[in-house]
């Protein structure tokens, strides 16, 4: 079964991709600036970008992380499952 954390080398994103590791699942960790394959299969999706502490300085940079790579990413990608 395969993960792709979203986010995973954040707080959260980190933690969790830890712990599927750990537990041996496939568990893949793109970079920010990555780019998918439309044809790949990210398998189970877990979208764990955002900005928090810093919303308020930096306004569109939360949106784009919050809505617009979410949109992208729902739009282009294959996926099982996406939470």
């Amino acid at each position: 079964m395969k993960y792709t954390i979203l986010g995973g080398n954040g707080f959260i994103g980190s933690h969790l991709a830890g712990y599927l590791k750990s537990n041996g699942f496939e568990t893949y960790v793109p970079g920010r600036n990555e780019t998918f394959s439309k044809t790949e299969n990210l398998g189970h999706v877990i979208y764990a970008i955002g900005l928090t502490a810093d919303f308020r300085d930096k306004p569109f940079q939360t949106i784009h992380s919050h809505v617009c790579k979410l949109v992208e990413i729902l739009q282009s990608c294959k996926y099982l499952s996406f939470l």
